[in-house]
């Protein structure tokens, strides 16, 4: 949760502020930020909006009147950039109304020492291609202490812009988190599919563990893996490319192989193609030739992993 600036009244004069501050709801605990850039002058009497990552700001009430700039907080970037409106906008006024539909801010009402108000405004928030290109870029290079934003933000509903829906249960997602971690997810969010617009996709084909496990681990979380869970975030992870998680599901398996479960991380390794896990299948076979046969699962093997097993445990070479 973000705070910025209010009033601070004191036994003579009050005073307005322009901090910001932000709430970890993981550890409750309140963290001064120190924000680059131009900040807005001290003010109370705002309304706060979240749009795409960003925390806008309009008008207020300082020591010197109220104000009708206009002021972007990315919270990614923790920079604050003052907005200048194309077009002549509200007049300067307090205690207004505002919202954010689709890619428009909207205000309306406030009031002034001259009165009320009573007509509505619109400001056009919605970024072009490029600029979101350049956020994208600045956030593939998320800091370790920015991490800590991302594991606040897992399932979050709060500022989240896509959800996926697998085996019926819902997951509120980040299109920029998500991107900025795989590849898979920025190719679908910035193609012309159908995805890249859509608010709610339909994930076929994946146990609903399994994809929290994953987005648990995109958004900075730990995952505690177990025989199937390492297995099948093994599919998924080489499916769309998560090269970090597949290595450490590659070597859990490695580290659990049996003979009770040897068939399946045998064909696991030869239908995904990996080179170093399956090292470890026929090094396995071959000093547990005797045990597989007795279990009746060496023969069971497909033909092309019962070659090479054989061929292994015999020392000769394909």
């Amino acid at each position: 949760m973000y705070v910025f600036g209010g009033y601070y009244p004191q036994q003579i004069s009050g005073v307005y502020l322009n901090e910001v501050l932000r709430l970890d709801f993981g550890s409750l605990r309140w963290e001064k930020l120190e924000p680059k850039g131009v900040p807005p002058i001290a003010r109370d009497a705002i309304c706060v909006q979240e749009h795409d990552q960003d925390i806008y700001i309009f008008g207020g009430r300082g020591k010197d009147g109220s104000f009708n700039d206009i002021f972007s907080y990315d919270m990614f970037e923790n920079t604050w950039n003052q907005i200048q409106p194309r077009n002549v906008g509200p007049t300067p006024r307090i205690s207004y109304s505002a919202v954010v539909y689709k890619n428009d801010l909207i205000i309306w009402g406030g009031g002034a020492p001259s009165g009320c108000y009573s007509k509505i405004f619109r400001l056009k928030l919605k970024k072009d291609e490029n600029e979101n290109m350049g956020r994208l870029e600045r956030l593939k290079r998320i800091s370790n202490n920015d991490a800590k934003i991302m594991k606040l933000y897992a399932f979050n509903e709060q500022f989240s812009d896509v959800t996926f829906i697998v085996e019926g249960e819902k997951f509120n997602c980040h299109k920029v988190i998500l991107s900025s971690q795989c590849k898979y997810f920025e190719n679908m969010f910035l193609s012309s599919m159908i995805e890249s617009q859509a608010k709610e996709i339909q994930v076929p084909d994946v146990e609903s563990s399994t994809f929290q496990a994953l987005i648990k681990y995109i958004y900075g979380q730990d995952v505690e893996l177990d025989e199937k869970l390492g297995k099948d975030l093994f599919r998924l992870s080489d499916m769309w490319s998560i090269t970090k998680l597949r290595e450490k599901c590659e070597k859990y398996l490695m580290h659990i192989i049996s003979l009770e479960n040897f068939r399946e991380i045998a064909e696991l390794a030869e239908s995904l193609n990996t080179p170093k896990l399956m090292d470890v299948v026929l090094d396995f076979a071959t000093k547990n030739l005797k045990g597989l046969e007795e279990a009746s699962t060496l023969y069971s093997l497909p033909n092309t992993l019962l070659v090479k097993a054989l061929f292994k445990a015999v020392g000769t070479k394909e």
